[in-house]
């Protein structure tokens, strides 16, 4: 299991308030260990981390929400849009690293989706049924 493939916990807290139900067998548990759980009381104390194309997905199918992530020599960068291309509400190149991007793909995602997570953007967009 590759940590890097799943959300932060801070969009793991995050997200389980936004509606976000789509099962998971990897949970943080104690201070923010990542580990795959199948012990139903251990689970019922932990938080749930899913993958981050699921949430990028979930986003997607459920508020028409596409993120996009783009690359370059420098480093990785984000913007949101409609499915449909349109600009939607916001983009990110001031990530962490010396250049103001992020250092791989992952690290850029995961700050997207917090950054949706963070805002006003799903309370204003109508969820698709």
């Amino acid at each position: 299991m590759d940590r890097k493939d799943y959300v932060s916990i801070e969009v793991a807290e995050i997200i389980r308030k936004n509606g976000y139900k789509i099962p998971t067998n990897v949970y943080y548990i104690n201070d923010h260990e990542l580990v795959i759980v199948d012990d139903l009381s251990i689970i019922q104390k932990s938080t749930p981390a899913p993958r981050l194309y699921d949430v990028q997905k979930w986003l997607r199918n459920v508020y028409n929400i596409n993120i996009m992530v783009g690359g370059s020599a420098s480093g990785f960068w984000w913007e949101i849009h409609k499915n449909n291309g349109t600009y939607i509400a916001d983009y990110n190149y001031s990530g962490p690293n010396d250049a103001g991007k992020w250092d791989n793909y992952e690290d850029a995602l995961d700050s997207c989706i917090l950054s949706i997570l963070n805002s006003k953007l799903l309370k204003n967009i109508k969820k698709n049924k």
